[in-house]
């Protein structure tokens, strides 16, 4: 036994002090950034944000769902490596409560029964698969997820289950599987009595056994069992179960143990060899407690019903527990102890204490995870799985797929050069999808944009830029396609097709090896070159009808990292630990004879003439051990000397990163890591295509940039979560950075201009980034209806971005000219926020609007609705927008002035002449002058029915009253009619339950000839015509008005303050 205190965290010594940090929303003081974001190039990014795109068609691993008992509202819901959501309005929507920590891998959501406000979290998905992510930790929150404080424990690396004692909240047990790669200490059960100050070891056997789970008797929490795990995992095998692996009970709350399992136990569980242990409790009848796990001839599933004295197996298929270093996992119903489920691939139900079961969750995804049945209504059930998380409300017989939380596990990322242009990527255990990166004129991109185009687990997904139709795409161990996303057909193009994929093969006789992640990747020079990586290079020009071998096996071959895996209880062999492969290809920008590639032990080889020759050029890098993980050779765009390196020892239980830079064909290697944290692996590293010496570097737990090739490192995560970045390019065109997370799906970041030029610009008291073709979009003419339910990922704001630095704030706002070629100024933009740093400024390309209409009182029901909708059901209220040209810019901060210019481009689908959309702009104006014409006739009518009124007010006392007091009257119903009659509708927000009047017809019209790109129909020309006759008639009727009715007044009354009202044009 030994006793862990607070790690990781300022030491608190008294429950007090735990309080209010816990209630101060005490963070981790690397909470909003991990790196070095104080830097200065950080610091002046701050507020450049990323735009999360998802999608959710397959939401990801998701490890576990909880909710409260008998509260159909609040759940919570923690992604393997994308944070905890939180829902309060039963799942139509969720809020990220997790994202400012300092990690966001979830294992363990434990809410304690007697204050549903207290939580504990446990940090690191507990499963020790290969794509697992890590944790740092136990943290808390006593307000329900508004505010954390880590609580140490911070090696545990991956915890698979937390339970509370249901009486005392301070009292909980926290099962911690340990490091997946190798040896670590920090594992097993631990306890705390006091909140979480303090923690104790109260049960551990080894530096390679874990605790794979544990429950209590929740009338008694002394009483506990818990299952043991030996396990450990290399790139190329895993070892599962044997060793340790044990169940065990204490009656005295983890003080002393008894082993129930093994070659001395004779209580009825198995002698022999045990997989990865499950256990749960019947806390209708604590007596009975159940156990699965796999063993060769012992069983899989064992129940006691006299409290652990004596067992029996009821179960022995091996199906209910199919990889169980992946499941073990069983709950029992909480009110009838003979009900209990098994998650296993499928989700099973059995309701004869466990002898049989059958299957249920149809329409869920599979590999199941995580399991919560609310003990006041069992029929309520909540699961999650590799493919997301769902809610049955009877029994499992149905489920409910919410799916609408972003925890996408992307691995790469590309792009195709449609407009917009398209993303294509594979997700974890969820196949290969391509979808938009934004939906012009429409709220959003919602999930059904997007298409699948292959299955399996999804890795590369790779559009052909020329016929974007066609997109080669794999899943694990090499299995390859191509699919025509026109009609949805997808064949295989193997090079060989046989030993590839999840078949249960081994390398060691394959002609080919693949590894689990084989990449795919497109020439620069001729996008119809398509390489392909195995064991050797494959290089296709024909859609892989044929592929030529340009390379020699470029790994090292070694022939006892090819053997079956898995034991000493069941054999694995998925493709995961297929090794001795390239998991990397970088093809050369600037010479397409030059070609690196790297492998998953350790060699960067490079070609100079086309794959005849090559040279293994990583064999000293400098710190690196060898044999390393080479996830990323990124061949710069300027130099062909020039690459660099994402190396990682992650599957060596070593999680620092590692980037290494050349400029001599790797002759020589620099290490360039000065700046990171020295905790999150590396995954990518990408040399920006515009600025040289620019990169761009993913790891396990952030994203980082560095202005002066690689030596200092600045992260600019600014507001995305502390998510593993696995892929990172640049889209040529548009100079958007895309980054693939393993945890929440595409993040873009639209324009990456004000990053590329940074370093120019802080050498400037002000300075005005370069700004990119601004497109003018045709909107579509949808409906956008959609539930609320369904996630939608944001559109990028529409128009033209002005990135503006200044050196030092300014007390005035700063202004943006945007003015035409003849130097009119077509729109006059004000920034308030003239804060130090680069500031983004968007122009949605439309000219000022002075006649815009002032409603008298903002309209009900209209706040919500998008700008590009409400014109065209007669919302016509902005300026017209800007014809394809280059425009002027003008900048004003303080004392600085800048120019610059921005060109308006035409959506490439629009065909429309320069005529045609001169003649819409024409009649836009027309339009425009008109609206400000009866803008201007309703503001005048408005001011005298104000100063009649008051009036009116003033002489009302008067005895007797005055002969005038009668006209006043007469004038005020006059122009009330008159308003109310002609101009505009008398009430706001009813629609058409009011006929339209003047205004409205004109907003109608306004709105109408600005959509589209055509010329005016005859019935627009002829109704602007009949609405500039009936404005003149406007305009004469008040003018009468104001020369008969209010003259009468202003002559009767003399001395008497008079009723301004001048003439309307």
């Amino acid at each position: 036994m030994s006793t862990t205190h607070l790690l990781g965290a300022t030491p608190l010594v008294a429950g007090a002090c735990l309080a209010a940090a816990l209630l101060g929303g005490g963070q981790s003081p690397l909470a909003a950034q991990s790196g070095t974001m104080a830097a200065p190039e950080g610091d002046a990014l701050k507020r450049i944000q990323w735009r999360n795109i998802g999608p959710t068609a397959q939401t990801g691993r998701t490890s576990v769902m909880v909710g409260l008992p008998g509260d159909i509202s609040t759940m919570y819901v923690g992604g393997a490596a994308g944070g905890i959501f939180k829902t309060t309005n039963g799942g139509v929507s969720w809020k990220p409560i997790f994202d400012d920590q300092t990690n966001i891998s979830i294992g363990a959501i434990a809410i304690a029964p007697s204050d549903p406000s207290v939580i504990y979290v446990g940090t690191g998905e507990g499963n020790p698969r290969n794509s697992a992510s890590v944790g740092d930790g136990v943290y808390k929150s006593i307000d329900a997820g508004d505010h954390w404080t880590p609580l140490g424990l911070t090696d545990t690396d991956k915890i698979a289950r937390i339970v509370v004692d249901p009486r005392n909240a301070d009292l909980a047990y926290v099962c911690a599987l340990g490091h997946t790669w190798g040896p670590n200490e920090e594992r097993g059960l631990f306890k705390t009595v006091d909140g979480g100050r303090s923690w104790k070891k109260v049960l551990y056997k080894n530096d390679l056994t874990g605790c794979s789970d544990v429950d209590i008797d929740s009338g008694n929490a002394n009483v506990v069992y818990a299952g043991m795990f030996t396990f450990r995992r290399w790139a190329w095998y895993t070892e599962s179960g044997g060793g340790e692996t044990a169940v065990y009970k204490s009656s005295d709350g983890g003080a002393t143990w008894t082993r129930l399992s093994g070659p001395n136990a004779n209580r009825g569980l198995p002698k022999g060899a045990m997989d990865r242990i499950g256990i749960s409790v019947a806390q209708s009848n604590p007596n009975i407690v159940y156990v699965i796990s796999e063993t060769t001839v012992e069983g899989e599933v064992w129940r006691t019903d006299d409290a652990g004295a004596t067992w029996r197996m009821v179960n022995n298929d091996p199906n209910t527990n199919f990889r169980p270093f992946y499941y073990s996992d069983i709950r029992v119903d909480p009110q009838h102890p003979n009900t209990v489920y098994a998650l296993s691939g499928p989700l099973l139900k059995s309701e004869d204490g466990g002898r049989n079961f059958v299957r249920i969750g149809s329409g869920t995804h599979g590999d199941h995870q995580g399991m919560w049945i609310d003990p006041t209504n069992p029929l309520r059930v909540l699961s999650a799985d590799d493919g997301g998380f769902q809610i049955s409300y009877d029994g499992g017989q149905t489920f409910d797929v919410l799916n609408n939380i972003p925890f996408t596990q992307f691995y790469h990322v590309a792009y195709d050069m449609q407009t917009p242009y398209r993303l294509c990527g594979g997700l974890q255990d969820n196949g290969t999808w391509c979808g938009p990166s934004q939906s012009p004129g429409a709220p959003g991109t919602p999930t059904s944009a997007w298409v699948n185009v292959g299955g399996g687990d999804g890795f590369s997904a790779v559009p052909d830029l020329s016929a974007p139709h066609l997109v080669y795409n794999n899943l694990q161990g090499g299995v390859i396609s191509l699919t025509d996303t026109r009609t949805g057909a997808s064949w295989g193009i193997n090079p060989y097709p046989a030993g590839i994929g999840s078949s249960g093969q081994w390398m060691e006789p394959q002609k080919y090896r693949f590894n689990w992640n084989a990449p795919i990747v497109l020439s620069p020079q001729d996008p119809k070159t398509v390489y392909y990586g195995g064991n050797v290079l494959f290089r296709t020009r024909n859609y892989g009808q044929s592929w030529d071998v340009i390379s020699p096996d470029v790994t090292t071959n070694d022939k006892s990292k090819q053997k079956s895996s898995g034991g000493p209880i069941v054999t694995d062999n998925t493709a995961a630990e297929f090794h001795c492969t390239i998991i990397a290809i970088g093809p050369s920008r600037v010479d397409p004879n030059v070609i690196w590639v790297g492998t998953d032990d350790g060699n960067v080889q490079v070609t100079r003439d086309g794959g005849k020759t090559w040279t293994n050029t990583f064999k000293d890098a400098p710190g690196l051990a060898t044999f390393a993980w080479i996830s990323t050779v990124d061949a710069s765009p300027f130099d062909a000397g020039t690459a660099y390196v994402s190396a990682s020892h992650w599957q060596d239980n070593d999680y620092a990163p590692y980037f290494y830079r050349t400029a001599d064909f790797g002759k020589t290697w620099t290490k360039i890591t000065t700046g990171l944290p020295a905790r999150g692996w590396s995954h990518v590293i990408r040399e920006d295509l515009r600025t040289k010496g620019l990169l761009y570097a993913g790891t396990e737990n952030g994203l980082y940039a560095s202005w002066d090739d690689g030596a200092r490192w600045v992260s600019i995560r600014n507001n995305m979560p502390p998510v593993p970045v696995r892929d990172l390019v640049i889209h040529p065109r548009d100079n958007d950075i895309i980054v693939a997370t393993h945890g929440r799906g595409f993040y873009i970041l639209d324009d990456a201009a004000a990053l590329q030029g940074l370093g120019k610009a802080m050498k400037t008291e002000a300075y005005l980034f370069p700004t990119r073709p601004a497109v003018r979009w045709a909107a579509s003419s949808g409906m956008f209806r959609s539930n609320q339910r369904d996630w939608m990922a944001p559109n990028p704001p529409a128009g033209a971005y002005f990135d503006v630095y200044l050196r030092n704030s300014t007390p005035e706002p700063v202004t943006i000219t945007i003015t035409d070629k003849a130097g009119k100024t077509v729109r006059l933009l004000r920034e308030p926020r003239a804060a130090a740093g680069v500031t983004r400024v968007v122009w949605n390309l439309r000219y000022d609007n002075p006649s815009a209409p002032r409603p008298a009182a903002p309209v009900p029901g209209m706040a919500d609705v998008p700008p590009a909708i409400a014109e065209r059901f007669g919302g016509g209220n902005q300026g017209p927008m800007a014809l394809p040209g280059e425009y002027g810019v003008k900048v004003k901060a303080g004392a600085q002035e800048l120019t610059g210019t921005v060109r308006v481009v035409l959506d490439p689908a629009v065909q429309a002449s320069p005529a045609d959309v001169q003649v819409q702009l024409d009649a836009s104006f027309t339009m425009m002058a008109m609206q400000g014409r009866v803008n201007a006739i309703i503001d005048r009518v408005d001011g005298l029915m104000t100063q009649l009124t008051a009036f009116q007010a003033t002489i009302a006392p008067q005895s007797p009253a005055p002969a005038y007091r009668a006209d006043v009257r007469a004038a005020l119903d006059k122009l009330k009619a008159f308003r109310d009659t002609d101009l505009a509708r008398p009430l706001p927000g009813l629609g058409y339950r009011q006929y339209p009047r003047l205004r409205e017809d004109v907003q109608s019209i306004a709105g109408g000839v600005a959509r589209g790109f055509r010329p005016l129909t005859e019935g627009e020309k002829l109704r602007m015509k009949e609405l500039a006759e009936l404005t003149d008639k406007a305009a004469v009727k008040l003018n009468g008005i104001i020369t008969g009715d209010i003259a009468k007044i202003n002559d009767a009354t003399q001395t008497i303050p008079r009723i301004v009202g001048d003439l309307v044009k």
